[in-house]
């Protein structure tokens, strides 16, 4: 049996934090399912799924939280082990617009009042 962790990530951005993160994850058995990495404002942010054995989690949890003294601050949600996201059919969405104070907000709001999850 195994649990989904979702993890977000930010840290200052250097080489090496990928690969200490997937060192931790694989040294508890994980598995690395799914990522969105960015560098944002200098810093590197992210937010990526792991599956790992439920008797392994907490050992990997801590884990995750010590990477904070190599600069990296992690914050771990557990979530059920299943494929939520092919309960929902997914349609890309580009919008162009001229940017502006609150263009965000009114769009999500558009959507949102349609039960449409972004």
């Amino acid at each position: 049996m195994s649990v989904s962790l979702v993890l977000t990530l930010i840290g200052e951005d250097k080489p090496g934090l990928v690969g200490l993160l997937s060192q931790t994850v694989a040294d508890h058995d994980g598995n690395w399912l799914e990522s969105r990495m960015s560098r944002m404002a200098g810093r590197f942010a992210g937010i990526l799924r792991a599956s790992v054995p439920v008797a392994s989690a907490d050992a990997l949890v801590a884990a995750l939280s010590a990477l904070e003294s190599h600069g990296l601050r992690v914050v771990v949600e557990r979530s059920a082990d299943s494929d939520v996201d092919s309960e929902f059919r997914r349609i890309p969405l580009e919008l162009i617009g001229a940017d502006r104070p609150g263009i965000i907000r009114e769009i999500s709001h558009a959507l949102a009042s349609r039960h449409i999850n972004l």
